[in-house]
């Protein structure tokens, strides 16, 4: 058990060393303790904003497809249950677009993945400047893609789709002297309240098959 007297020492020598953390370099005055704590705080506020934005970095990586520059299925896939939430708690009117690009395979066979890769980049380059700011597109996977319309009925919906196949038709895709075709087929699908987001996948997926079925029997709409 420490005596008093040890303890009185223990504490001179505390003091001591606590006031030599307080000295500037090359200056015998110490600093006060309020200047030395307010130091310190800024340094680890300093940090604290470096690490955040390094983990809204890291976020933002996990959530975009690396080649396109779209989010990913994971965070698309996050978007499309907010927005099944708004209709249900807002009445919002909101259908789910599913986009396949045509003939992709055969432009890798021809002309190789580089190509293939241009013609992907081209098709979500061009909807995502169509597309108006409240909707949100994204990649699903290898040549299908997602677009969430917000504030469309039925009507609209395919109006809209039918307004982007236009207007990616009138931007031409030119490969090392070759013009490489772009088009897509899509299906629309209502969201509704409590959808799961498989389901409408499924469904919006299902009515783009037709639509691609439709377009190779030479029917347009």
């Amino acid at each position: 058990m420490q005596t008093l007297n040890q303890c009185d020492t223990n504490y001179s020598k505390n003091v001591l060393n606590f006031n030599s953390t307080l000295s500037v370099a090359g200056s015998s005055e110490a600093l006060p303790p309020q200047a030395v704590l307010a130091s310190q705080v800024r340094t680890l506020q300093q940090q604290l904003e470096e690490a955040n934005a390094k983990i809204r970095e890291l976020a933002d990586l996990a959530d975009t497809d690396p080649l396109l520059g779209l989010i990913n299925r994971r965070a698309f896939t996050r978007e499309l249950i907010r927005t099944i939430a708004e209709v249900g708690r807002y009445g919002l009117e909101a259908h789910l677009a599913y986009v396949d690009l045509n003939g992709l395979k055969p432009v890798n066979d021809s002309f190789g993945h580089a190509a293939g890769d241009a013609v992907l980049c081209h098709l979500a380059h061009t909807l995502s400047q169509l597309i108006r700011d409240s909707d949100t597109m994204g990649r699903l996977g290898g040549d299908e893609f997602g677009i969430i319309l917000t504030h469309t009925d039925p009507h609209a919906a395919v109006a809209a789709m039918e307004r982007l196949s236009r207007g990616l038709e009138k931007v031409p895709l030119l490969w090392q002297g070759h013009q490489l075709p772009v088009s897509f087929a899509w299906g629309v699908f209502e969201l509704r309240p409590g959808q799961k987001v498989e389901q409408v996948l499924q469904e919006a997926d299902r009515a783009m098959y037709d639509h691609k079925q439709n377009l190779k029997a030479g029917i347009r709409h």
